[in-house]
């Protein structure tokens, strides 16, 4: 978060900040910004097809939020590496 509160590359930091801060998403453990929602709700990746569906739902996340057209276009999704280009986090492909 502190980067995003000093140099915005993000053009939508400003959004992304308030959003964040808002009061309903801070608690005791929480001093200004809560990233992910409240709970924790644990899946076993019990398989190839479940890890792929899982993967798929991540990638899609930018487009569904109107980020971006397609899923590799996010510069900091790992579907570009799915894709051919080279993205900007070293993963290793199965």
């Amino acid at each position: 978060m502190e980067s995003l509160e000093k140099e915005s590359i993000e053009s939508r930091a400003e959004w992304m900040l308030n959003h964040l801060k808002y009061k309903e998403n801070i608690s005791p453990k929480v001093k200004d910004y809560r990233f992910w929602k409240n709970g924790f709700h644990p899946v076993e990746i019990s398989s190839a097809s479940f890890f792929e569906q899982k993967l798929i739902y991540i990638h899609q996340n930018p487009v569904r939020a109107m980020i971006v057209e397609e899923d590799h276009h996010y510069l900091f999704s790992s579907a570009r590496d799915y894709t051919g280009i080279k993205g900007l986090v070293n993963i290793s492909l199965y």
